[in-house]
């Protein structure tokens, strides 16, 4: 399940939530939300922001995670 859209300021932004289910069994593995903003700076030049947290079921350990990328395109 996902949102997403165009903010001000050319700013594209997106929320998603995801649900982890194993191919057998009935136990759960957990679920996580991941968010996303990006910005084109320049014609050759886009910033990203990445945001995600994993919340772990039974004996899954809980994890975030947070990190920039920067694209160049020559």
């Amino acid at each position: 399940v996902y949102v997403g859209g165009n903010l001000p300021h050319n700013y594209k932004a997106k929320v998603a939530y995801h649900w982890f289910d194993p191919d057998e069994g009935s136990s759960d593995l957990g679920e996580e939300l991941d968010a996303v903003i990006s910005k084109k700076v320049s014609e050759n030049m886009e910033l990203l922001a990445k945001y995600a947290y994993f919340h772990g079921a039974d004996t899954l350990d809980d994890r975030a995670k947070f990190w920039l990328q920067l694209t160049l395109n020559y």
